[in-house]
């Protein structure tokens, strides 16, 4: 009976159920039984560990089978994932309470609710050594602490630790605690959302010496095919399984040649081989070798004491099986000694093992010599001949095979055992894999996103190497879920365009549909029939044909491959059943996250009703009330600023960067002798608005830094003055030749007018002035009339002390109101501000009595939160005077 290894990849729910279809038909074929080891990867380990703690009744009948699968899918269909992510909240307030007590929060992970539900619903508390001890099953993990693959078992935890020289090495950890449902968690712990499975030395009944704390996620990070394993036990299995007849491809010719080699005269390794066992015989120590050449001696009938000549190893004819061209003899043999027959060969079999597995051919010359057809057999030789390594029984067994293997093609030109390295037939690999989808369509994304792609590209890259080393490896057979049966190589198969579907679900844990369930299976039966009949020499050419198995009745399981006949009527305009499957299966790709995150049949549902009510009830609510508030307040300011200009204009300027004006793209200025005269007499000033924006000036760098002044005044032609000047004069505080002024759109035209430069003796650069003029010849007395301008200059009536800085400006005529609003520098705020004047006629010489600086209260003050604005309105101002404001800086 032939040995088969299974391995069963990850992928979620996904592998699950793929998994179960491709078992199912081999169970079908007679084939299960056979299986032998098992490997699995996180989505395929939810399923290998309920198939091996169940596998009588998966190998027995249909409804024993069912009945195994129903607890299987039932899990499927539970909602794994967002039960988890419903009770983990929950487990929040008990965390810190149990840290101070010392006890540990493993369980109350997700991956420990993981764990939690795998031991409820599927495997109970069911220890490791518990795992029956055929099949062996492997459950695959990736450890995260030392970076390496892991493999929970019967035996307890091995390791593949790293060594030098691209090697590994298996450590062996006796875990007597740990148990099925901790190591499916471990190796079905996808990042992203789960976090890594944390366990110490006494989660798994291990030493802390042996085991520290070490950290486990999904085993499909190393490998997520699971076959890297299976090269990992060759020697483990090769040591552990006996040898039969069966390994050889001519055991009686083995045995011929090895005699054959005795009575040479030539050296060879099979003539050395025989003179071991001659001197073994001889020898009074009980050794593997002596108990090999008593066996062959007994065989033939022969003491191997009282005839040490090698002719004790004419053992072939009573060793030959029927039919055998070196027993002349076999075909008169009775049935009995045909049974004898066999014994012996067991008995000669199981010494040769012995030998095998603790005789140290590598350091006999004759086998040194040898080149092993295995290029990794040939460097251990090399490597215990030169470096001196000791070999355990598994190497030295596998290199004594490689040994013999040799020195047999050497004296005979023929091979001597079927498999060298394997001690399994073949390797069924059910890959539920695929290559990684190009997301040409999404943006970058941020840290998370980015991160969790990165890793999405190395576990597709390792998926990719590991298809490219073992894909031509003789004895490995590969199932792909990417496969496509065509009706003409399988009738009973879905249609084509449902099985290119299936690679493209999720694999995730969330609940699947009856269709996906069903779907999966049969696509898994099909493909690991297609995979079987194209290996008869593997598993026979008497395979099942039936149609295959569908866990789920119609109408709810999956399209039939054959499309449903066309009414006579003509086409129908309704879409065929295949292709509504197909597409709802296409849908299947997309991973359901907030639709499906609370359900009605769970309980822990109902206990975030009063934690979310809030949350989209009230808050909702409450946002809509703020909004109705927000709009209130933005229509009283809209009102406020139409109300007062002065706002408005101040908003403006600070909703832009302030700019310096490119050269001579101000107003052009003609130019006059003086401003005499220009008195306004016949003018009432309602209201005048200064804004002083001083982002763009620095204190330490007053001529190169500018200031822009905004000037906005509410004039008004008195109706009782019998006399009035046609024009109305501005007077601007720019004073050096390069100012520049611009004029907002305004109902009448304003004129620019400055007077020539003039050398000051106060300082080294001409100065000059500049006003504007306004043509009031044609506005009918009592009218009103907005007037504004806009200046940019070097800030000739700024100053600066140790302290702050300070801005003064005169009124020469009455004003009805004055407002003052200054921008401070960028980066600037003020700490405190006073304001004062002084009048312009006290200390001239018609007036000799002394300056007088008066302290001048605002009517009202605008406070800023961040101390960027002084702001502040006067009434009643009355002409002749100096205003200056003093500020410091915080």
């Amino acid at each position: 009976m032939n040995r088969i290894g299974l391995a069963l990849s990850g992928g979620g729910f996904r592998a699950t159920l793929y998994h179960l279809g491709l078992v199912r038909f081999l169970r079908d074929a007679g084939l299960l039984s056979q299986v032998t080891h098992i490997t699995s990867v996180s989505g395929g380990s939810v399923f290998a560990a309920h198939l091996v703690l169940n596998w009588d009744l998966y190998n027995g009948s249909s409804n024993d089978f069912e009945a195994a699968a129903s607890k299987l899918l039932a899990f499927v269909r539970m909602d794994v994932r967002n039960r988890i992510a419903r009770r983990v909240l929950l487990t929040v307030p008990l965390r810190w309470p149990r840290r101070l007590l010392g006890l540990s929060n493993r369980k109350l992970t997700r991956t420990g609710l993981l764990e939690y539900h795998y031991e409820k619903h599927l495997y109970g508390d069911t220890g490791l050594f518990e795992l029956p001890e055929s099949p062996q099953l492997h459950i695959l993990a990736t450890n995260l602490t030392e970076g390496c693959l892991c493999s929970f078992s019967r035996d307890g935890l091995l390791m593949m630790r790293r060594q030098g020289g691209h090697r590994f090495r298996l450590d062996h950890i006796p875990s007597g605690l740990a148990t099925v449902p901790m190591a499916v968690a471990a190796s079905s712990a996808f990042p992203g959302f789960f976090p890594p499975l944390e366990l110490t030395g006494a989660d798994v009944g291990a030493s802390a010496g042996e085991f520290g704390r070490q950290a486990y996620t999904d085993g499909g990070v190393f490998d997520n095919l699971g076959i890297r394993m299976f090269r990992s036990l060759e020697r483990s299995l090769l040591r552990d399984r006996a040898l039969s007849p069966d390994d050889f491809f001519d055991f009686p010719a083995v045995l011929e040649a090895l005699w054959q080699a005795s009575k040479s005269s030539e050296e060879t390794p099979l003539r050395r081989l025989a003179q071991v066992l001659r001197e073994a015989a001889n020898s009074s120590e009980e050794t593997p070798l002596r108990r090999l050449a008593q066996v062959l001696g007994e065989v033939s009938g022969q003491d191997p004491q009282a005839h040490p000549s090698v002719g004790n190893l004419n053992n072939v004819p009573a060793l030959s099986s029927p039919g055998s061209t070196t027993a002349s003899t076999t075909a008169s043999t009775t049935a009995s000694t045909t049974a004898s027959t066999r014994d012996h060969q067991e008995l000669v079999l199981s010494n040769l093992q012995n030998v095998m597995r603790h005789y140290q051919f590598n350091h006999e010359p004759l086998f040194a010599r040898l080149k092993p057809v295995d290029p990794e057999a040939a460097a251990l030789l090399h490597a215990t001949r030169v470096e001196g390594r000791t070999l355990n029984v598994s190497d030295q067994l596998w290199l004594n095979r490689h040994l013999l293997e040799a020195g047999f093609r050497e004296t005979t030109g023929r091979p001597c055992f079927r498999k060298l390295n394997s001690a399994l037939d073949g390797v069924i690999v059910s890959d539920v894999g695929k290559r990684i989808r190009v997301r040409a369509s999404r943006r970058a994304g941020g840290l998370v996103r980015t991160a969790m792609r990165a890793s999405g590209i190395l576990m597709d890259r390792v998926w990719q190497l590991e298809h490219e080393t073992f894909q031509d490896t003789p004895g490995f057979v590969f199932v792909p879920i990417t496969d496509v049966v065509e009706p003409s190589q399988d009738p009973t198969a879905l249609h084509p365009e449902v099985q290119r579907q299936m690679a493209n679900i999720r694999t995730d844990f969330d609940r699947f549909s009856l269709l996906e369930i069903s779907s999966l299976v049969r696509h898994g039966y099909c493909v690991g029939r297609k995979a079987c009949q194209a290996r008869p020499d593997l598993f026979g050419a008497d395979l099942p044909r039936d149609v295959p198995w569908d866990p789920i009745p119609r109408p709810y399981g999956a399209a039939a491959a054959v499309p449903v006949a066309m009414p006579a009527e003509g086409h129908s305009v309704e879409p065929a059943e295949t292709m509504v499957k197909a597409r709802t299966l296409q849908a299947s790709a997309f991973r359901r996250i907030w639709s499906s995150l609370f359900d009605f049949r769970d309980w822990s549902s109902y206990i975030y009703v009063p934690l979310f009510f809030p949350l989209f009830v009230l808050l909702p609510y409450g946002a809509f009330e703020y909004y109705k508030s927000a709009e209130r307040s933005r229509e009283l300011v809209k009102w406020l600023y139409h109300g007062s200009p002065d706002l408005s204009q101040v908003q403006v300027l600070l909703q832009t960067l302030p700019a310096t004006w490119r050269k001579g793209s101000g107003a052009a200025a003609q130019e006059r002798d003086s401003f005499e005269g220009l008195d306004n007499t016949g003018y009432t000033i309602l209201k005048e608005t200064r804004i002083a924006d001083l982002r763009l000036w620095n204190p330490t760098d007053r001529d190169k830094s500018l200031v822009q002044y905004v000037r906005r005044l509410t004039v008004m032609k008195d109706p009782d003055e019998l006399e009035h000047d046609n024009e109305f004069f501005v007077k601007l505080t720019p004073t050096h030749n390069d100012a520049q002024v611009r004029f907002p759109p305004q109902r009448l035209e304003p004129t620019l007018i400055k007077t020539p430069d003039k050398p000051d003796p106060l300082i080294p650069t001409k100065q000059c002035m500049w006003g504007v003029l306004y043509d009031f010849k044609n506005v009918p007395n009592g009218r009103v009339e907005e007037l504004s301008v806009i200046d940019q200059g070097h800030g000739a009536n700024l100053g600066r002390n140790s302290t702050g800085s300070n801005i003064t400006f005169q009124t020469f005529t009455y004003r009805a109101a004055l407002s003052m609003w200054i921008l401070m520098p960028q980066g600037k705020s003020y700490g405190s501000w006073l304001l004062t004047r002084r009048s312009d006629a006290r200390g001239r010489a018609d007036d000799p009595k002394p300056e007088k600086i008066e302290v001048v209260t605002p009517v009202e003050e605008f406070v800023s939160g961040d101390s960027s604005i002084i702001g502040f309105e006067l009434v009643g101002v009355k002409g002749g005077y100096t205003y200056e404001i003093n500020w410091t800086y915080k």
